[in-house]
């Protein structure tokens, strides 16, 4: 279903919209996340997780869940790009001993935090590969 797109704003309200207008807002202080999740992709009969954000993976931090309670970071949110980028670290003969850390730069580029301190690069999804 092309058109949709999700944002989230304060860290508290996912906002859902369809070809840039407004749907409706979720308040995660009212609702958890798991009902919201629940009700987009009702909606929208897409995965969550495939819905374009419109608003940068930092502002998913913090979310508030029935089971596991607040979420820091966004890890939840960006699995299957964190298993993209441990398959490519790892056929470049990085051990992986935890995933790594993603900081994004726009929608599909982001740096690579390994074990915490060391960038070893810039990750592209469309080029599915290190471009740096």
């Amino acid at each position: 279903m092309e058109g949709y797109s999700i944002k989230c704003t304060s860290h508290t309200y996912i906002t859902l919209e369809w070809n840039d207008q407004f749907i409706k807002c979720y308040d995660n202080d009212m609702t958890y996340m798991e009902d919201i999740i629940e009700a987009i992709e009702k909606r929208t009969r897409m995965k969550f997780t495939d819905i374009p954000r419109k608003s940068d993976i930092q502002s998913f931090d913090g979310l508030r869940f029935l089971h596991g309670g607040f979420k820091k970071g966004a890890d939840w949110l960006i699995q299957e790009e964190i298993q993209e980028v441990k398959k490519a670290m790892s056929s470049l003969g990085y051990p992986i001993k935890r995933n790594p850390e993603l900081d994004f730069i726009g929608k599909d580029r982001c740096k690579v935090i390994y074990d915490g301190h060391l960038i070893i690069g810039i990750y592209d999804f469309i080029k599915h590969t290190f471009v740096d």
